[in-house]
């Protein structure tokens, strides 16, 4: 398991201190605390993307985007990292992962 300090970034602009998870099942959130937020299967999850690549409302080089399915349709999840290469760290331990579970 891998942990990574990023804040979530609502619609309005206001953000979220979290640790992002990413573990062999899927990525999670929680409190600072420890208490889980949301945890999300990597079946559920369409793409990883820097914001800054979206040709439609593109966030900041720092900025990771999550595109997750679920019931009520496509949803992204915006979040704040580090720096442009913790956005680069994040991307890199997922893919690992998703790899590893395709063996």
């Amino acid at each position: 398991m891998s942990s990574f300090g990023v804040r979530l970034l609502a619609p309005t602009g206001k953000e979220q201190p979290v640790v992002l998870r990413v573990t062999i099942d899927g990525i999670s959130f929680h409190h600072e605390s420890g208490k889980a937020i949301q945890q999300i299967p990597y079946a559920s999850i369409i793409k990883w993307v820097p914001s800054s690549l979206r040709s439609r409302d593109p966030g900041s080089a720092d900025c990771l985007d999550i595109q997750v399915e679920t019931t009520a349709g496509r949803r992204d999840l915006r979040m704040r990292c580090a720096s442009e290469d913790a956005v680069g760290d994040v991307i890199t331990c997922i893919r690992g992962t998703v790899q590893v579970r395709r063996r």
